[in-house]
């Protein structure tokens, strides 16, 4: 197996903490819908394009996040792990700047926007 660059290994990480941050924004998205009282500035068919979107691109994670049980929720916290898990990866990537922010910022995957 040849080795891979490492600027394919950067963008491998990349692609990867995509994957999962949109994995998480597609649930965050459904509990935004399902919460009439959340005063959030989105517009509606942007965000069901968008859902639609990721749907097709990851049938089988995003049939796991349907519904409202125990193993949903197992799914959506494993996304959000591997998620700031890609983070902290891809940042190290980076200079010492954004290797100290990727480290002070692990596992605080809240901090970070999902749009």
């Amino acid at each position: 197996m040849k080795k891979q660059s490492r600027s394919e290994c950067v963008a491998l990480l990349a692609k990867m903490e995509n994957k999962y941050r949109n994995l998480v924004w597609f649930v965050r998205n459904q509990l935004r819908e399902d919460d009439r009282t959340a005063q959030i500035a989105v517009d509606p068919f942007d965000c069901a394009a968008r859902s639609k979107q990721i749907a097709s691109e990851y049938p089988d994670e995003c049939g796991r996040l349907d519904g409202y049980d125990r193993t949903r929720d197992w799914e959506h916290g494993f996304n959000c792990g591997c998620l700031a898990a890609f983070r902290l990866a891809f940042g190290l990537t980076g200079d010492k700047d954004e290797q100290c922010c990727a480290i002070s910022q692990f596992p605080n995957k809240g901090t970070y926007p999902l749009t």
